[in-house]
């Protein structure tokens, strides 16, 4: 052992001026040679898992072919990731296990031949391995996770060996032993249509995903579409539910940028749609507006709820949410790079998180004096939004929510007391550029205060003028023996107080036109009925 040591030291001292090849020492017991750009991994150990290890991008160059000796048992995690110029791989029948992203992005990876040891392949170990035409799945192998092949575009033919008690293959098409799951459908099939056979019940997360064909068939035996299943289908054009789907993850059909309608069997008790969108059954959920469409779209006003990613990537320019919406799932616009402007109406609390992350277009944002919670990456990578308005409701900021807002001018707050932000809240932009309206008498607290301080230019404006969000309105607030009184409302209208923290101290729907409300605090107080909005004074 400790001559083997001598002489490892010995060959790193003159590592440099090898001419035949490099030498790298994994462990006391394995190392790596590289000779004539073939890197060659052995053990002096009857068993030995690779240690963990990556390559500096000067060595990843010069590795075209890789070749695992007998011994080794496993590849760890992120072992051969962005190896470029990696072209094959060839494994000896000890590989056992390779683990996530352990060949990810080897963009010109062409032949692998895996161990017919190999019991196990972790998350996306060839995910984008562009390069990579057809691959056998020996019969030792019982467990393939997530996003294996994802961005694999050349890959056509996935082969099962026969024997494998776990998976099975079928024209190239990946399934479970008994197909009742669609694992993957291999991204560089050239299919038009395609038809899943009748024995699927499942589909899995991602399984389509990048997939060519324009039309699908979904026979009446599947009961789930799993997240991202169609995910980025570029040429599919129009979808139908069978009666037996009962789940239908997120973002299960996003970003298919032709994808006009979903259609879903009337019979089908959990889903139904309307002109081509997917709601829930009764309506009050929508789960998917097709990324193809490209209209001006108001949310119907039967609609309570918006589902996650609900319409990632799609083609829409503008939106209206109506006051019936009083909750959005995270992600509802991540990557609408056309989307230009967005409204809210009061009922909303929260804008979720990634809710317009990489909006690269949007320009225009109206946030309702109803939120509360703005979230994590919430505008994340809107380069052309210029001047945004927080409400004085809101109480809550998530880390980057407005990370990369490059374009970003004027910045209006309506807190009289200026709210505590994370510090990565404006990441990435210049804030020095920026113009910040203040509430009139607030300036000295913003100039001293974490993150607004650097604002560029701080300016106040006045509630009380006419162009103020405090404006005097039609509707009339004032307080006796205990009780806020609040006439000229219109019922069916939210209705909210906040005090000067911003903390919300009252909710609830107007029922007449005029309200009595037993007072269960004091202070200054902000009063916000439908579109109108007062401060009143509430004491004894």
């Amino acid at each position: 052992m400790k001559n083997r040591a001598i002489f490892i030291i010995i060959l790193m001292s003159i590592r440099s001026t090898l001419s035949w090849g490099q030498i790298w020492p994994l462990s006391e017991t394995m190392t790596a040679v590289l000779v004539d750009n073939v890197m060659t991994i052995s053990t002096t150990l009857e068993a030995e898992d690779m240690p963990w290890r990556t390559w500096s991008d000067d060595d990843r160059n010069l590795i075209h072919s890789l070749v695992i000796e007998e011994g080794v048992t496993s590849i760890c995690e992120w072992a051969f990731a962005h190896h470029a110029y990696l072209t094959s791989v060839t494994m000896a029948n000890s590989v056992a296990f390779i683990d996530s992203y352990g060949f990810y992005n080897c963009s010109s990876l062409q032949m692998i031949k895996l161990s017919e040891g190999l019991t196990a392949l972790e998350h996306a170990a060839f995910k984008l391995c562009g390069s990579l035409t057809e691959i056998e799945i020996p019969a030792s192998v019982s467990s393939i996770m997530g996003e294996m092949f994802v961005e694999c575009s050349q890959l056509a033919v996935i082969q099962v060996h026969a024997d494998n008690t776990a998976y099975s293959s079928d024209d190239g098409v990946l399934y479970d032993k008994d197909r009742k799951t669609l694992l993957i459908y291999p991204e560089g099939k050239n299919d038009v249509t395609f038809e899943i056979p009748a024995t699927v019940e499942k589909i899995y997360e991602s399984a389509f995903g990048n997939s060519r064909f324009e039309s699908i068939t979904i026979p009446n035996s599947v009961t789930e579409i799993s997240r991202n299943a169609f995910w980025f289908c570029s040429e599919l054009t129009s979808v139908t539910i069978p009666e037996s789907v009962e789940e239908i993850g997120i973002g299960a059909f996003g970003v298919c940028l032709k994808l006009t309608s979903i259609e879903v069997d009337a019979r089908n008790n959990i889903y139904a749609s309307d002109d081509g969108l997917l709601y829930n059954r009764d309506k009050t959920l929508l789960h998917t507006y097709p990324a193809g469409l490209s209209d001006d779209f108001t949310v119907p006003s039967f609609v309570t709820g918006i589902g996650p990613q609900a319409f990632a990537g799609g083609l829409l320019s503008s939106v209206t949410i109506p006051n019936t919406v009083t909750t959005m799932g995270e992600g509802l616009f991540l990557g609408c790079k056309n989307l230009k402007s967005a409204t809210f109406s009061n009922g909303l609390t929260e804008i979720p998180n990634n809710a317009f992350y990489n909006c690269f277009s949007l320009t225009t944002v109206e946030l309702p004096r109803s939120i509360t919670t703005i979230g994590g990456d919430a505008f994340n990578a809107c380069f052309d939004l210029a001047s945004i308005t927080l409400p004085f409701s809101v109480t809550e900021i998530g880390e980057k929510a407005f990370k990369e807002c490059t374009g970003l001018k004027e910045l209006t707050v309506e807190w009289e007391i200026p709210l505590s932000v994370s510090e990565n809240v404006f990441e990435l932009v210049n804030t020095s550029d920026i113009t910040l309206f203040v509430p009139n008498g607030t300036e000295a607290l913003y100039q001293e205060a974490d993150v607004w301080k650097d604002f560029g230019t701080i300016e106040k404006y006045d509630f009380t003028s006419n162009a103020s969000p405090l404006a005097m309105t039609a509707v009339k607030v004032w307080t006796k023996n205990g009780v806020l009184y609040i006439t000229g409302l219109t019922p069916g209208k939210p209705l909210y107080i906040y005090n000067l923290a911003g903390q919300l101290v009252y909710s609830g729907l107007v029922k007449t036109e005029e309200e009595r409300i037993p007072l269960a605090w004091r202070g200054i107080s902000i009063v916000v009925a439908g579109e109108q909005i007062l401060k009143v004074n509430v004491t004894n």
